[in-house]
């Protein structure tokens, strides 16, 4: 059995520990490194990595908090990545389509891909009639109806 000098394996490796000394010195010189800095200085696996830093329990990582962003709406913080700028509460409400019922005059909130559907056709026809319900858009049709009749008689 050959030593552990004369081993060829071990020469390119280097001391058995060498790894968790040179991870050590470098997470306590810099308690906010990355692993992919680690990665990049020692050329090993992030896996490797991982595994070696498990093993040392006593050695404090410090993370970086990822990096945060208010809501326009609320001021909430909210992840960066976030790419409409808002909490999902404020962007709900800020898609949602507030109108007021031709007939009945009652104030109506409607979200999601009918508040789309509507949005769209009222860019076509600002004038366009808004009901609350079936029964409010045929009591103002019927209505409607009877009175051109009426006029034409």
């Amino acid at each position: 059995m050959v030593g552990i000098k004369g081993n060829k394996y071990w020469e390119k490796r280097g001391e058995p520990g060498e790894t968790k000394r040179r991870i050590r010195s470098l997470i306590e010189s810099d308690p906010t490194i990355s692993t992919s800095s680690l990665i990049e200085l020692l050329g090993i696996s992030g896996s490797a990595i991982q595994r070696h830093i498990a093993g040392m329990p006593d050695i404090e990582r410090v993370r970086v908090s990822k990096s945060l962003t208010k809501c326009l709406g609320c001021s909430k913080e909210i992840r960066r990545k976030n790419k409409y700028g808002m909490c999902r509460s404020c962007y709900k409400l800020s898609h949602s389509l507030e109108f007021n019922c031709t007939e009945c005059g009652k104030s109506n909130v409607v979200t999601g891909s009918l508040a789309h559907q509507r949005r769209k056709e009222l860019k076509k026809n600002p004038d366009r009639n808004q009901f609350c319900n079936h029964s409010c858009a045929a009591t103002f049709t019927f209505n409607e109806y009877w009175n051109k009749r009426k006029e034409a008689q």
